[in-house]
């Protein structure tokens, strides 16, 4: 079994967990994260939301590997980052 380590950002107003593309590929597809996350193809992350995404994610990980959190506060996620869309 793996361990994974993941940053949970919270923010003024919301939080979010954030997931590199290669280990939200690793136990998902990002067609299954809703339009309430955002993406950052610059730093290749997904921030994925707290209340939906995040938690989706956290339950298919924690079936197949260890997961360690660490929290950090930023007052916004990076200006490089936009909403998830799907088209």
């Amino acid at each position: 079994m793996n361990t994974i380590e993941l940053n949970f950002i919270s923010t003024a107003g919301h939080g979010y967990l954030e997931v590199p593309f290669t280990t939200l590929w690793s136990y998902m597809n990002d067609k299954d994260i809703s339009e309430c996350s955002y993406v950052d193809y610059f730093k290749k992350t997904f921030y994925l939301e707290e209340d939906c995404d995040a938690p989706l994610f956290l339950k298919i990980a924690k079936e197949k590997d260890n997961v360690e959190i660490t929290e950090s506060y930023l007052e916004e996620i990076p200006s490089t980052a936009e909403r998830l869309f799907h088209s």
